[in-house]
């Protein structure tokens, strides 16, 4: 009996094929640097899985080449800031407590009246003296002065002089944490900034009571910032013209795009002289596509089909709701997809070939993608890719590997028993 399972899974393991790569490109060029890039094609898209997870790479000897992909082409940060001062109306101790009340100016006011949100997402305070201290504080915010709620507690401010100028203290040679950020951005009129003392005041004192002598740490002013950080990323871009099919539908039009399974579709702009408004459909996306053109100067359009820029399941089509109209004459497509560059490193020279096939597998994990950035920053040379080859007999060749993994620990499971058993009896 062991010997028969034994016997089966040396049979699995020499029928289970490795993945079958059906499909192949070149990757050409030449250049000095260290690392490479090569743009992929819509062919490769095409037929490779949905999500690339089938892509390969290979040198001249057949040996596996660490690859990542990338699809931003460049990025850039943009940043702004508003400040809103803040003026201390009360001060006052409560309790252990002493409470520094601050509110907008009039000028921030009108604008508030005048329909203008004022957000801030962080804090700062400014301390009236120049004395050294080290405080617990809580922040409270409000609209109106009677509704108050705990915007954050149990902060630490501190000021200590005597430090190295770092450039970006209040006071040269001081080191202090006294800007407090918000989690949210905040739209509040009026702070009050609770510092928590070591020696409490007599109690009995209201919440925000009377006021009382202030210990030698206070504060006479505040300053709300509202700081926004943006970024922009360009994206690779292609654009090519498939050979459109046309067919009708219950009296739609309905144009198929070949050439465009797995393409994150950016625009689809259609080419016609026909006068129109129409409802044009593809998947969930659902827009109004027009041309108003009576041989005039200025005429007016909105031919760009705008999708959801998703890897698609299969070719493209649009849906013209057509109503009772004839439909649209159309002259031409052209559709714009977001590219992925393969980044690898090839210092080596010699032939690459990409191997990708239509059924997924499991992604290659190579730390190249931790350090892409650095690699981008110091410049890559430029490849493209050449002479592709679609074997469409093997496009269905699929990774048995899980499937044989689950077979040999199920047949060690049950090896396992047949000895316990035996072991049983002998005993």
């Amino acid at each position: 009996m062991i010997k028969r399972i034994g016997i089966l899974c040396l049979l699995f393991a020499v029928i289970a094929p490795a993945p079958v790569y059906a499909s192949t490109a070149v990757i050409a060029g030449s250049g000095s640097g260290a690392y490479k890039s090569a743009r992929l094609t819509p062919e490769i898209y095409n037929n490779a899985d949905k999500y690339l997870t089938s892509l390969r790479l290979k040198d001249e000897d057949g040996n596996d080449v660490p690859y990542c992909l990338n699809s931003v082409a460049s990025e850039t940060k943009s940043s702004s800031e508003k400040k809103y001062r803040l003026s201390l109306e009360n001060s006052y101790i409560r309790g252990s407590s002493a409470i520094f009340e601050f509110s907008l100016g009039p000028e921030d006011l009108k604008k508030i009246s005048g329909g203008e949100i004022i957000n801030a997402t962080s804090i700062n305070f400014h301390p009236a003296g120049g004395a050294n201290f080290a405080k617990t504080a809580n922040l409270y915010g409000s609209l109106d002065g009677n509704t108050w709620r705990l915007i954050k507690n149990s902060l630490s401010l501190y000021r200590v002089d005597g430090a190295p100028d770092l450039g970006y203290n209040s006071k040269a040679g001081a080191v202090e944490n006294l800007e407090i950020t918000f989690t949210r951005p905040e739209k509040y009129t009026i702070y009050i900034l609770e510092l928590l003392l070591d020696v409490p005041s007599p109690a009995g004192q209201p919440r925000f009571g009377a006021a009382a002598p202030l210990p030698e740490v206070s504060f006479d002013s505040a300053v709300l910032f509202f700081r926004e950080a943006a970024f922009e990323r360009e994206y690779f871009e292609r654009e090519f013209s498939p050979p459109f099919t046309l067919s009708e539908d219950s009296g739609d039009t309905i144009v198929t795009l070949p050439g465009t399974r797995h393409l994150r579709v950016k625009s689809v702009t259609i080419d016609t002289d026909s006068v129109f408004q129409r409802e044009v459909i593809s998947g969930a996306s659902r827009q109004t596509l027009y041309n108003f053109n009576w041989g005039g100067e200025n005429p007016v359009s909105s031919l760009t089909f705008l999708p959801a820029a998703q890897p698609l399941d299969d070719d493209m089509t649009l849906r013209i709701i057509n109503g009772s109209d004839r439909p649209i004459a159309i002259k031409g497509v052209s559709v714009a997809y977001y590219a992925d560059e393969i980044i690898f490193p090839g210092g080596g020279g010699g032939a690459y070939t990409l191997y990708f096939y239509g059924s997924p597998t499991s992604a290659p994990v190579y730390d190249i993608a931790s350090y892409k950035d650095k690699l981008i920053k110091n410049g890559l040379d430029e490849l493209y890719i050449d002479n592709i080859t679609i074997d469409e007999t093997t496009q269905g060749a699929r990774d048995y590997s899980a499937l044989f993994n689950i077979a040999v620990f199920a047949a060690a499971a049950l090896l396992l028993a047949v000895l316990l058993v035996k072991l049983k009896r002998a005993s």
